[in-house]
């Protein structure tokens, strides 16, 4: 029926059946009150840790109230709930002796006064090993350690938290670990690793050594070396006056407390003491001399030992100059020739010094000396032999002077003596009465740097034909070099560039040769010539003349002799930058392999 509410007789009914029990005395019930609200809850346990757990209820609280632990978690022990608040409580996990990581839960309800108990809640437990703590020193000195030496210092690692402390250390010379670098330190245990320190300079050392396993941390390392032996900054230099005087001195300091044998290694043709002991804080001077022959400057480095320190002292020798004498050194007499038709005298130069003497000759008027002078270079320790001749038209006893003038030296003369018609015969020939006795080992050097003349030579020769005065080097490089010269006269038409070869002669003598250059390119424009010598071979020197030649192909005379030399090749360097980038490269990829190691490791241990 339309707009009648079917739920009214019902209610009416009921309120008639309440009346009605009322009415007969008997007891109506009272609705059940709702309990509090168990919340779950989740925590986080180290193992071997009692850790305390909070419980919390919500919704209605009527006190008093308790908790009530329905199930107990697996991997560990629940202490008694107590009260810390209206709506909290907290329970001790305990995990079990030899638990290992997992997850654990337990179950919890609560009950008020007038209320049934509630439904139960889960806690979460997660059973984790409490992380490792490395204990380490901030700080190794190994102070102050003598070169060749090596100090140690013993590093203490500690692991005070749980777990294992895995990690590496990395270290940079002159320190090092003795032993395996890497280590594992299990909680409440220590391991103890051992550092040597071999600096191999002298001067104050600063590093630190990175502990690995990810944290970051690192040890500083600080230390100092010092030479046990010294000596002065220059090493050993002999001057052309100490080497005339004898040598020189090299002196040695002890700066350790402990006496100490010094041996030393002497090149090839010093002198000096091999080993020598020096007292504790002595000072040591040790006698040095040089025998050999110079041409040049020489410079090298003196190998010395003392126990486990060894070093290179600097060597420096300066040759000693060139020194000229004239044999003989006053008067120069003249003999007859073979033929009769002219005057002749044979006399020496020697060279006592070290380096080259460049020298020229002059002689009284219509005189003419051979070898040509001005083609010599006197090597040191070397004699050279000269023939004087002049024409018979002279006359008079005395017909002047023969002037020896060395380059940057004062002259040397001697008097010619014309031959008079009252000479006794000919003494012996004065040049191999002066002959050096050669020393053992080395050759007379009599004929040295003369230049024998072929008849071919003088058949093409030119007297007219103008030499080369002069040369300038235009440019030397490791494998070249290129020379110019100006052109002497309109009728040079081509040059030829000669080397000297220095061989063993006949009767033990030494024969110079003028070798022609081949391969050269010569070129000619403008007055100028220009020759560019290819394919050398690097820090070597060269004697060289020129010669030109007209069209008709006779050669005119040799210019001066000189030297060209090329200079060192050049190593190639490598930028600093670029050393320092493939280290950072390989310190990276060094990194990033401790990182997988470290996480493979990792998870071994979560497997097992």
């Amino acid at each position: 029926m339309e707009g009648r509410r079917p739920w009214r007789p019902m209610i009416f009914f009921a309120s008639l059946a309440v009346l009605a029990s009322a009415s007969s005395g008997q007891e109506i019930k009272s609705i059940s009150i709702p309990p509090p609200l168990a919340k779950t809850g989740a925590a986080t346990v180290y193992l071997n840790e009692p850790t305390e757990v909070t419980l919390t209820v919500g919704g209605r609280v009527a006190e008093p109230m308790k908790f009530l632990i329905r199930k107990p978690p697996r991997s560990g022990d629940l202490s008694e709930v107590k009260r810390t608040g209206r709506n909290t409580a907290v329970v001790t996990y305990t995990p079990h002796e030899g638990a290992v990581p997992v997850d654990d839960t337990f179950t919890f309800a609560a009950q008020s006064v007038d209320s049934p108990v509630s439904a139960a809640a889960s806690v979460w437990i997660r059973l984790v090993e409490r992380p490792p703590v490395l204990e380490f020193p901030k700080e190794l000195d190994f102070g102050m350690v003598y070169l060749g030496d090596t100090a140690s210092r013993e590093l203490v690692l500690a692991n005070s938290g749980g777990g294992r402390a895995i990690g590496q250390l990395r270290v940079n010379p002159p320190w090092q670990v003795q032993g395996a670098s890497n280590y594992q330190i299990l909680s409440g245990t220590e391991i103890r690793k051992k550092l040597l320190f071999s600096p191999d300079e002298e001067r104050d050392f600063s590093d630190q050594m990175a502990l690995g396993g990810g944290s970051g941390d690192y040890v500083d390392l600080r230390g100092s070396a010092l030479a046990p032996i010294t000596w002065p900054k220059d090493g050993v230099v002999l001057s052309p006056e100490l080497r005339t005087n004898g040598g020189g001195v090299l002196t040695l300091a002890n700066r350790t407390p402990d006496q100490r044998v010094v041996s030393i290694q002497w090149p090839t043709g010093w002198r000096g003491p091999a080993s020598s002991v020096i007292p504790g804080g002595a000072t040591l001077s040790l006698p040095v001399s040089f025998s050999s022959p110079l041409k040049k400057a020489w410079e090298g480095n003196l190998p010395i030992q003392s126990g486990n320190f060894s070093a290179e002292i600097p060597l420096k020798v300066f040759p000693r100059p060139a020194s000229l004498r004239l044999k003989p050194d006053s008067q120069l007499k003249l003999q007859p020739s073979a033929d009769g038709k002219e005057w002749i005298s044979k006399f020496l130069v020697a060279n006592s010094g070290e380096v080259d003497g460049i020298f020229s000759i002059s002689v009284p008027e219509g005189g003419l000396v051979s070898p040509d002078p001005g083609h010599v270079i006197l090597e040191g320790g070397s004699v050279q032999q000269f023939v004087l001749t002049v024409p018979r038209f002279q006359r008079g006893p005395l017909l002047g002077d023969l002037v020896l003038t060395p380059r940057g030296g004062p002259a040397l003369r001697a008097v010619v003596v014309a031959p008079s018609e009252e000479l006794s015969p000919p003494a012996p020939d004065f040049v191999a009465a002066a002959s050096p006795t050669p020393k053992a080992g080395s050759q007379p050097v009599e004929n040295f740097l003369s230049l024998p003349t072929t008849a071919s030579a003088r058949v093409n020769e030119v007297a007219g034909l103008p030499p080369v005065a002069a040369a300038e080097l235009d440019f030397a490089r490791p494998h070249e070099i290129q020379i110019g010269w100006d052109i002497p006269s309109p009728e040079v038409v081509r040059f030829q560039i000669q080397r000297r070869q220095i061989s063993p002669g006949k009767a033990d003598a030494v024969a110079v040769d003028w070798i022609p250059w081949t391969n050269l390119k010569i070129q000619m424009a403008d007055g100028k010539a220009t020759a560019l010598i290819e394919n050398l071979a690097d820090n070597t020197f060269w004697t060289i003349r020129i010669v030109g030649f007209d069209a008709a192909g006779r050669a005119g005379p040799a210019s001066v002799a000189f030297q060209i030399g090329t200079p060192p090749s050049k190593q190639l360097r490598v930028p600093e930058w670029v050393w320092w980038a493939l280290a950072l490269a390989i310190g990276a990829g060094l990194g990033w392999l401790t990182v997988l190691r470290h996480r493979r490791l990792l998870a071994v241990e979560d497997e097992r």
